[in-house]
């Protein structure tokens, strides 16, 4: 037998900080944007660095999410590397948060790539030609100084929020704009502790 219905507490579900946005204001908000953009003053879309994916996706626009997905060993770190590169090069900083190395393995990789050096090599730091010393060597400083940020101790969204917040508050300070931030990768991230509190 069943027992009588149970009826929800409204206490159980208290008021949102913020109202929920009308839908008339959002598609206002969106000509807004729109004409802001054909006039030139309101945020530029910040290239990829890959003109056939600028052209897929209209570049990288602000508060958009991009999920990059493939099998393992199919090159998302090192496509992710190409974006974060490129954007950098337009003047802006990158959060880059890597939930699976850290930043010295981060930093070989990277070192691999401004020196044309097989991996391999810079980690063995072993049968290293001449030449591959010199523009191992020569690489010091090829990364610019304050637009790379590499969080490598940031395992659950809260963190990545918090880390995020003051990132843009340093940005702001420093006179610059955070372009790009992004998450490798997202099966590495633990819930936030108010979610995990609930499932408890």
């Amino acid at each position: 037998m069943s027992g009588p219905p149970v009826e929800d507490d409204e206490d159980d579900f208290p008021e949102p900080d913020k109202p929920e946005p009308d839908g008339s204001d959002v598609v206002d908000g969106c000509i807004r944007g729109f004409l802001d953009r054909l006039n030139g003053v309101g945020p530029p879309e910040i290239s990829t660095g890959i003109k056939a994916l600028d052209q897929a996706i209209i570049g990288l626009r602000p508060s958009k999410m991009y999920v990059v997905a493939a099998r393992p060993g199919m090159g998302k770190t090192a496509f992710k590397d190409t974006v974060r590169r490129a954007v950098m090069d337009q003047g802006y900083v990158v959060c880059d948060f890597n939930l699976e190395m850290g930043a010295d393995e981060i930093g070989e990789r990277e070192l691999a790539f401004r020196s044309l050096v097989n991996l391999r090599k810079v980690m063995a730091a072993r049968d290293v030609s001449d030449a591959e010393l010199a523009r191992i060597v020569g690489a010091s400083g090829a990364v610019p100084r304050g637009l790379w940020w590499v969080y490598d101790n940031c395992f659950s969204m809260d963190d990545i929020v918090k880390r995020c917040r003051s990132a843009k508050k340093r940005a702001k300070k420093e006179g610059k704009k955070v372009g790009l931030v992004v998450i490798d990768y997202l099966q590495l991230l633990s819930p936030s502790s108010a979610r995990t509190n609930d499932s408890t």
